[in-house]
C-alpha cells in the first residue's frame, strides 16, 4: 500500500491532455494507493468528487477496502482571495472534507510578499474554522515558516497538521513538536533531488511523523514535463533506502545515512531513479505500513 498525502488529480489529468497524452489514473499504482486530493475552488473538488464517486476513478475492480481516497479544500496563500470560502464553510458544514488547505503562507517572491495581508486574513479564518470543526489542516508554506512558528498556539488545537512537501530541517520540524502541535510532515520528490533536510527528514526523523505525497502534477524533477501520481511509488523506495540502506535491517540507519555518499542522489526523473534504487520489497514494505499508519493517525481514520 502506498500513500500520497497530498495531489491534485484534476490538474493532473489536465497537464496529461495539455501534452497530448491520455490521462487516466486507473493503472498508475503497481500497488493499492491511499490518497488525499487537494482543491483549491469548487470547480477542481468537484470533479475530484466525480473522479472518485465509486473508488479510484470509478473503477471499483481497482479499489479495495482498505484504500483511503480521502478530500482536502483550502484557500491557498497564492491565491489568497475570499471568493471561495462559503463553499468552503458549505463543505465543513456537510461533512464532507477531512482536511482544511492547502493553506498557510508564500513569501517565494515580491509578488506573493505583496499578498501577505490577504494571506494571514484566509489564513486566521481558516485556522478558526478549523478548531470550529475539529479538522487537520494541510500546510502550504514557502518562505514563511516563521510565521507558521507564531500560530503554533492555535495549531496545538487541532486534532492535527500535516505540512505538505515539507522542506525543512528536522530541527525545525522537532520544534513544533515541542511545541505541542500535532504535527506530520509530508516528504515529496525533493528527497529524490537530493535535497538533505529532506534527506535527513526520511534517514531519521520520528517514524511515526513521516507521511509521503506527490504533489502532483506540480512536484517534478529536471528531466520531467510534469509530476505523475505513481512517482509515489519511487519517493517510498528512495525514504526507504534512506531510513534503512545503511543497516541492511528494518533498524533505522540514522541521519549519518545521509552524509555517506551513494546515499544521497540527484534524480532526473522518476524512471532514472527507479531504474537505480535497489532496496528489497520487505524494506518497503516495512516503510509503507509506518506511513499507512501514519496517515491514518494524521486524518483521524480509524484502522
Amino acid at each position: 500500500m502506498y500513500i500520497d498525502a497530498h495531489l491534485h488529480p484534476a490538474d493532473y489529468l489536465d497537464c496529461c491532455a495539455a501534452s497530448g497524452s491520455t490521462g487516466i489514473l486507473d493503472g498508475q499504482f503497481a500497488q493499492p494507493v491511499s490518497l488525499c486530493c487537494s482543491a483549491h475552488d469548487h470547480t477542481e473538488y468537484e470533479r475530484h468528487r466525480s473522479l472518485f464517486k465509486h473508488g479510484l476513478c470509478d473503477s471499483s475492480d481497482s479499489y479495495t477496502s482498505t484504500q483511503r481516497i480521502l478530500f482536502s479544500f483550502g484557500i491557498h496563500p497564492q491565491n489568497p482571495v475570499m471568493d471561495e470560502a462559503e463553499f468552503l464553510y458549505r463543505l465543513l458544514e456537510t461533512r464532507q472534507i477531512q482536511a482544511i488547505g492547502e493553506c498557510g503562507f508564500d513569501l517565494f517572491n515580491d509578488e506573493y510578499k505583496r499578498l501577505l495581508p490577504m494571506q494571514q486574513k484566509v489564513w486566521d479564518m481558516q485556522l478558526r474554522w478549523a478548531q470550529d470543526f475539529q479538522l487537520p489542516v494541510v500546510i502550504h508554506c514557502r518562505k514563511a515558516l516563521h510565521l507558521i512558528f507564531d500560530s503554533a498556539a492555535r495549531l496545538k488545537k487541532l486534532p492535527a497538521v500535516i505540512f505538505h512537501g515539507w522542506g525543512g530541517s528536522p530541527q525545525e520540524a522537532a520544534s513544533f513538536l515541542k511545541k505541542g502541535v500535532n504535527a506530520y510532515f509530508s516528504i515529496g520528490k525533493a528527497v529524490l533531488r537530493g535535497q538533505k533536510s529532506v534527506c535527513a527528514m526520511a534517514a531519521s526523523f520520528d517514524s511515526t511523523r513521516i507521511l509521503t505525497e506527490t504533489d502532483a502534477p506540480y512536484m517534478r524533477l529536471k528531466a520531467e514535463e510534469y509530476s505523475h501520481p505513481r512517482d509515489i511509488i519511487a519517493v517510498t523506495a528512495q525514504c526507504a533506502k534512506l531510513r534503512y540502506a545503511e543497516t541492511g535491517t528494518l533498524q533505522p540507519a540514522g541521519s549519518d545515512a545521509v552524509r555517506r555518499t551513494g546515499i544521497i542522489k540527484q534524480y532526473e526523473s522518476c524512471t532514472a531513479a527507479l531504474a537505480e534504487i535497489n532496496i528489497s520489497d520487505t524494506v518497503v514494505k516495512e516503510f509503507s505500513d509506518m506511513i499507512v499508519r501514519n496517515f491514518n493517525c494524521a486524518f483521524g481514520l480509524s484502522v
